[in-house]
Protein backbone atom coordinates (compact mmCIF):
# COMPACT_ATOMS: atom_id res chain seq x y z
CA UNK A 1 0.00 0.00 0.00
CA UNK A 2 2.67 2.22 0.86
CA UNK A 3 4.27 1.84 -2.71
CA UNK A 4 1.41 2.46 -4.42
CA UNK A 5 0.94 5.91 -2.29
CA UNK A 6 4.17 6.57 -3.42
CA UNK A 7 3.17 6.03 -7.11
CA UNK A 8 0.27 7.92 -6.59
CA UNK A 9 2.21 10.97 -4.93
CA UNK A 10 4.69 10.72 -8.31
CA UNK A 11 1.86 10.78 -10.63
CA UNK A 12 0.16 13.47 -9.19
CA UNK A 13 3.26 15.43 -9.21
CA UNK A 14 3.96 14.83 -12.80
CA UNK A 15 0.66 16.15 -13.93
CA UNK A 16 0.47 19.12 -12.09
CA UNK A 17 4.02 20.11 -13.59
CA UNK A 18 3.00 18.81 -17.39
CA UNK A 19 0.09 20.84 -17.12
CA UNK A 20 2.10 23.97 -15.77
CA UNK A 21 4.57 24.18 -17.97
CA UNK A 22 4.45 21.01 -20.48
CA UNK A 23 7.53 18.92 -18.74
CA UNK A 24 8.07 17.26 -15.39
CA UNK A 25 11.29 17.07 -13.64
CA UNK A 26 11.62 13.19 -12.02
CA UNK A 27 14.55 11.40 -10.06
CA UNK A 28 17.54 10.00 -11.85
CA UNK A 29 20.16 7.89 -10.29
CA UNK A 30 23.15 8.78 -12.11
CA UNK A 31 24.70 12.28 -11.53
CA UNK A 32 25.76 14.95 -14.01
CA UNK A 33 29.52 13.77 -13.78
CA UNK A 34 28.63 10.56 -14.99
CA UNK A 35 26.64 11.49 -17.90
CA UNK A 36 28.88 13.79 -18.79
CA UNK A 37 31.11 11.07 -18.43
CA UNK A 38 29.76 8.87 -20.55
CA UNK A 39 29.27 11.54 -23.39
CA UNK A 40 32.55 12.54 -23.40
CA UNK A 41 32.88 9.20 -24.32
CA UNK A 42 30.52 8.77 -27.19
CA UNK A 43 32.63 11.89 -28.39
CA UNK A 44 35.80 10.00 -28.82
CA UNK A 45 33.73 7.58 -30.19
CA UNK A 46 33.20 10.04 -33.07
CA UNK A 47 36.90 10.46 -33.43
CA UNK A 48 36.73 6.76 -35.08
CA UNK A 49 37.47 6.99 -39.02
CA UNK A 50 33.80 7.52 -40.59
CA UNK A 51 33.62 4.02 -42.35
CA UNK A 52 34.06 2.14 -39.25
CA UNK A 53 31.05 4.63 -37.50
CA UNK A 54 28.52 3.69 -40.31
CA UNK A 55 29.02 0.31 -39.84
CA UNK A 56 26.78 0.55 -36.60
CA UNK A 57 23.65 1.01 -38.26
CA UNK A 58 20.96 -1.51 -38.51
CA UNK A 59 17.35 -0.88 -38.99
CA UNK A 60 15.40 -3.65 -36.13
CA UNK A 61 11.81 -2.98 -38.17
CA UNK A 62 11.63 -1.85 -41.91
CA UNK A 63 7.81 -1.08 -41.61
CA UNK A 64 9.32 1.79 -38.88
CA UNK A 65 11.97 4.19 -39.89
CA UNK A 66 12.22 5.04 -36.26
CA UNK A 67 13.35 1.74 -35.36
CA UNK A 68 17.03 2.65 -36.52
CA UNK A 69 19.79 2.14 -33.88
CA UNK A 70 23.35 2.37 -34.34
CA UNK A 71 24.93 6.03 -35.79
CA UNK A 72 23.42 8.65 -38.03
CA UNK A 73 24.91 11.71 -39.28
CA UNK A 74 22.73 14.23 -40.67
CA UNK A 75 23.80 17.09 -42.10
CA UNK A 76 21.77 20.40 -42.81
CA UNK A 77 19.21 19.55 -45.67
CA UNK A 78 15.65 21.50 -46.81
CA UNK A 79 13.01 18.54 -47.12
CA UNK A 80 9.49 19.00 -47.86
CA UNK A 81 9.09 19.74 -43.93
CA UNK A 82 11.62 21.45 -43.31
CA UNK A 83 15.24 21.90 -42.76
CA UNK A 84 17.02 18.46 -41.46
CA UNK A 85 19.59 19.35 -38.25
CA UNK A 86 23.15 19.01 -38.25
CA UNK A 87 24.08 16.61 -36.16
CA UNK A 88 25.54 12.84 -35.34
CA UNK A 89 24.20 10.55 -32.91
CA UNK A 90 23.91 7.38 -31.97
CA UNK A 91 20.58 4.97 -30.37
CA UNK A 92 21.38 2.29 -27.91
CA UNK A 93 19.22 -0.26 -26.15
CA UNK A 94 18.52 -3.78 -25.51
CA UNK A 95 19.51 -5.21 -29.60
CA UNK A 96 22.56 -3.38 -30.01
CA UNK A 97 24.94 -5.89 -28.35
CA UNK A 98 23.47 -8.88 -30.96
CA UNK A 99 23.39 -6.61 -33.71
CA UNK A 100 26.81 -5.29 -33.67
CA UNK A 101 28.90 -7.99 -31.89
CA UNK A 102 31.48 -8.19 -34.46
CA UNK A 103 32.21 -4.63 -34.14
CA UNK A 104 32.76 -4.61 -30.42
CA UNK A 105 36.54 -5.28 -30.50
CA UNK A 106 37.30 -2.33 -32.30
CA UNK A 107 39.50 -0.37 -29.65
CA UNK A 108 39.36 1.18 -26.59
CA UNK A 109 37.14 4.10 -28.22
CA UNK A 110 34.51 2.01 -28.60
CA UNK A 111 34.57 -0.67 -25.79
CA UNK A 112 34.70 2.66 -23.05
CA UNK A 113 32.09 4.54 -24.76
CA UNK A 114 30.01 0.39 -24.92
CA UNK A 115 30.25 0.17 -21.21
CA UNK A 116 28.95 3.96 -20.34
CA UNK A 117 25.91 3.32 -22.93
CA UNK A 118 25.16 0.23 -21.45
CA UNK A 119 25.08 1.70 -18.11
CA UNK A 120 22.79 4.72 -18.57
CA UNK A 121 20.46 2.59 -20.71
CA UNK A 122 20.11 0.28 -17.70
CA UNK A 123 19.75 3.76 -15.25
CA UNK A 124 17.14 5.47 -17.90
CA UNK A 125 14.91 2.00 -18.41
CA UNK A 126 14.34 1.84 -14.42
CA UNK A 127 13.50 5.59 -14.01
CA UNK A 128 10.89 5.20 -16.61
CA UNK A 129 9.55 2.22 -15.61
CA UNK A 130 8.26 3.56 -12.08
CA UNK A 131 7.06 6.54 -13.98
CA UNK A 132 4.75 4.16 -15.77
CA UNK A 133 4.34 2.63 -12.43
CA UNK A 134 3.21 5.88 -11.50
CA UNK A 135 0.36 6.66 -14.40
CA UNK A 136 -0.57 2.77 -14.04
CA UNK A 137 -2.31 4.59 -10.77
CA UNK A 138 -3.83 6.58 -13.18
CA UNK A 139 -4.07 4.44 -16.39
CA UNK A 140 -4.49 0.85 -15.55
CA UNK A 141 -2.36 -1.05 -18.09
CA UNK A 142 -0.37 1.57 -19.41
CA UNK A 143 2.68 -0.33 -17.90
CA UNK A 144 2.19 -2.99 -20.31
CA UNK A 145 2.32 -0.85 -23.53
CA UNK A 146 5.58 -0.02 -22.71
CA UNK A 147 6.61 -2.92 -21.17
CA UNK A 148 4.67 -6.32 -22.66
CA UNK A 149 5.50 -9.18 -21.07
CA UNK A 150 8.03 -11.04 -23.18
CA UNK A 151 8.95 -8.90 -25.57
CA UNK A 152 11.77 -6.58 -25.28
CA UNK A 153 10.20 -2.90 -25.46
CA UNK A 154 10.73 -0.25 -27.89
CA UNK A 155 13.10 2.09 -26.11
CA UNK A 156 16.04 4.00 -27.75
CA UNK A 157 18.71 5.66 -25.41
CA UNK A 158 20.40 8.83 -27.33
CA UNK A 159 23.32 10.36 -27.30
CA UNK A 160 23.86 13.72 -29.55
CA UNK A 161 26.37 15.87 -30.47
CA UNK A 162 25.14 19.48 -32.31
CA UNK A 163 27.59 20.91 -35.00
CA UNK A 164 28.00 24.67 -34.58
CA UNK A 165 25.60 26.95 -35.77
CA UNK A 166 26.67 30.00 -34.28
CA UNK A 167 25.34 32.07 -30.96
CA UNK A 168 21.92 31.76 -31.15
CA UNK A 169 21.34 29.39 -34.27
CA UNK A 170 19.06 27.17 -34.07
CA UNK A 171 20.49 23.65 -33.33
CA UNK A 172 17.29 21.58 -32.92
CA UNK A 173 14.50 22.90 -34.96
CA UNK A 174 11.03 22.70 -33.32
CA UNK A 175 8.99 19.21 -33.50
CA UNK A 176 7.14 16.86 -31.40
CA UNK A 177 8.95 13.39 -30.51
CA UNK A 178 6.91 10.45 -32.41
CA UNK A 179 6.93 8.09 -29.08
CA UNK A 180 5.03 7.84 -25.99
CA UNK A 181 7.51 9.97 -23.71
CA UNK A 182 10.91 11.31 -23.62
CA UNK A 183 13.26 11.55 -20.70
CA UNK A 184 16.17 14.54 -21.17
CA UNK A 185 18.89 12.69 -19.18
CA UNK A 186 21.63 15.42 -19.62
CA UNK A 187 23.43 17.84 -21.67
CA UNK A 188 26.54 20.00 -21.84
CA UNK A 189 25.02 23.89 -22.01
CA UNK A 190 21.07 25.36 -21.88
CA UNK A 191 19.20 26.09 -24.95
CA UNK A 192 16.32 23.64 -24.67
CA UNK A 193 13.13 25.06 -25.02
CA UNK A 194 9.68 23.78 -24.44
CA UNK A 195 6.10 24.72 -24.65
CA UNK A 196 2.72 23.22 -26.34
CA UNK A 197 3.64 24.62 -29.20
CA UNK A 198 5.74 27.30 -31.32
CA UNK A 199 3.95 30.35 -29.46
CA UNK A 200 4.95 29.41 -26.75
CA UNK A 201 8.51 28.06 -25.72
CA UNK A 202 10.52 28.82 -22.56
CA UNK A 203 14.24 27.98 -21.75
CA UNK A 204 14.39 24.89 -19.56
CA UNK A 205 16.29 24.74 -16.59
CA UNK A 206 17.97 21.42 -15.60
CA UNK A 207 17.45 20.11 -12.01
CA UNK A 208 20.63 17.78 -11.10
CA UNK A 209 19.64 14.40 -10.27
CA UNK A 210 16.85 14.31 -11.89
CA UNK A 211 15.77 13.84 -15.88
CA UNK A 212 13.23 16.09 -17.56
CA UNK A 213 10.08 13.98 -18.45
CA UNK A 214 7.78 14.96 -21.58
CA UNK A 215 5.35 13.62 -23.32
CA UNK A 216 5.62 12.94 -27.00
CA UNK A 217 2.66 12.82 -29.62
CA UNK A 218 1.37 9.31 -28.78
CA UNK A 219 0.82 10.49 -24.79
CA UNK A 220 -2.54 11.77 -25.10
CA UNK A 221 -4.15 8.82 -26.84
CA UNK A 222 -2.89 6.71 -23.85
CA UNK A 223 -3.19 8.85 -20.74
CA UNK A 224 -5.86 11.64 -21.40
CA UNK A 225 -5.38 15.20 -23.34
CA UNK A 226 -3.93 16.73 -19.82
CA UNK A 227 -0.48 15.25 -21.38
CA UNK A 228 -0.32 17.22 -24.41
CA UNK A 229 2.62 16.53 -26.21
CA UNK A 230 5.94 18.87 -25.84
CA UNK A 231 6.88 20.89 -28.68
CA UNK A 232 10.66 21.63 -27.63
CA UNK A 233 13.75 22.96 -30.08
CA UNK A 234 17.34 23.67 -29.15
CA UNK A 235 19.14 27.22 -29.36
CA UNK A 236 23.28 27.39 -29.56
CA UNK A 237 23.69 29.56 -26.13
CA UNK A 238 27.85 30.03 -26.20
CA UNK A 239 30.47 30.86 -28.27
CA UNK A 240 32.14 28.00 -29.91
CA UNK A 241 36.19 28.80 -29.76
CA UNK A 242 37.84 28.49 -33.56
CA UNK A 243 38.33 24.94 -34.54
CA UNK A 244 35.85 22.81 -31.79
CA UNK A 245 33.27 20.90 -33.64
CA UNK A 246 30.67 20.34 -31.09
CA UNK A 247 27.89 23.38 -30.14
CA UNK A 248 26.65 21.03 -27.93
CA UNK A 249 25.74 17.66 -26.50
CA UNK A 250 22.80 15.90 -24.78
CA UNK A 251 21.48 12.32 -23.51
CA UNK A 252 17.85 11.38 -24.40
CA UNK A 253 15.86 8.26 -23.97
CA UNK A 254 12.83 7.45 -26.08
CA UNK A 255 10.09 4.98 -25.09
CA UNK A 256 7.78 4.37 -27.42
CA UNK A 257 4.45 2.13 -27.09
CA UNK A 258 5.13 -1.73 -28.02
CA UNK A 259 2.05 -1.68 -30.99
CA UNK A 260 2.76 1.99 -31.96
CA UNK A 261 1.57 2.97 -35.14
CA UNK A 262 4.61 4.88 -36.79
CA UNK A 263 4.28 8.70 -37.53
CA UNK A 264 5.21 10.68 -40.05
CA UNK A 265 7.95 13.57 -40.09
CA UNK A 266 5.50 15.93 -41.39
CA UNK A 267 3.07 15.44 -37.71
CA UNK A 268 6.63 15.59 -35.86
CA UNK A 269 7.12 19.05 -37.12
CA UNK A 270 3.62 20.42 -37.25
CA UNK A 271 2.70 22.68 -34.30
CA UNK A 272 -0.73 21.93 -33.01
CA UNK A 273 -2.63 24.95 -32.25
CA UNK A 274 -4.19 25.18 -28.59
Amino acid sequence: MENDATHRKLYERILREVKERNYAAVPFALSHEELSSAAEQYLGFLKIDQPTKEKFYCVLDHKDDASQIGYVRRKQEELSYGTLDDKEYFHFNEHADEKFAPLLTGGVEVASFWSQAKKIYVAARSAFAEIMYAMETEFPGIYHEFFPPGKRPKFYLRFLKYNVRGLGGTLARGHYDRGGFTLALAESDPGLRMGKNDKNLKEVEHKRGHAIFMPALKAPKITSPEFHPTWHDVIQKREVKPGEETARWAIVFFADPYNMEPVSAVETHTPIAT
